[in-house]
């Protein structure tokens, strides 16, 4: 299934979105269908699933990026007008080492958890699996 609809599916979709976008879209239909292909009733042809769910995949991603640009938008209308001075690079990094330091600073699997957490976006349940502790928060 892959090797006959990535393709064309890409081409599809690159009529609808970035190309950044692209991959991403329909590597997540095919990933999705092959997920629940145990449940999934398809009540079409497969060609036809596909091609509706990368559609809606892409419909679904313009509006993500037309609501950022409106946030991003507002934000910057919000903060542009007021007279507050953007950090400079020196007070980053002040604070990028004063972070560093806090997190260095934590005992060991906390540390790590944190770490899997926050830099690596794992699951609760897949920290407490790799670090062989209770899932409890």
């Amino acid at each position: 299934m892959f090797h006959k609809y990535y393709q064309p599916l890409c081409i599809y979709a690159y009529q609808f979105v970035s190309f950044e976008d692209v991959e991403e879209i329909v590597q997540d239909v095919l990933l999705w269908i092959w997920q629940n292909r145990d449940t999934l009733l398809i009540r079409s042809s497969l060609k036809a699933y596909l091609y509706r769910s990368v559609h809606l995949r892409c419909l679904t991603r313009i509006e993500q990026n037309s609501a950022k640009k409106r946030m991003e938008a507002r934000y910057w209308e919000r903060y542009s007008s007021q007279s507050v001075p953007m950090p400079d690079d020196v007070q980053v990094d002040e604070l990028l080492n004063r972070i560093h330091e806090a997190i260095n600073r934590l005992p060991d699997k906390f540390r790590e958890a944190f770490v899997l957490h926050r830099f690596q976006d794992r699951s609760y349940k897949e920290i407490a699996e790799q670090l062989n502790v209770s899932q409890d928060r």
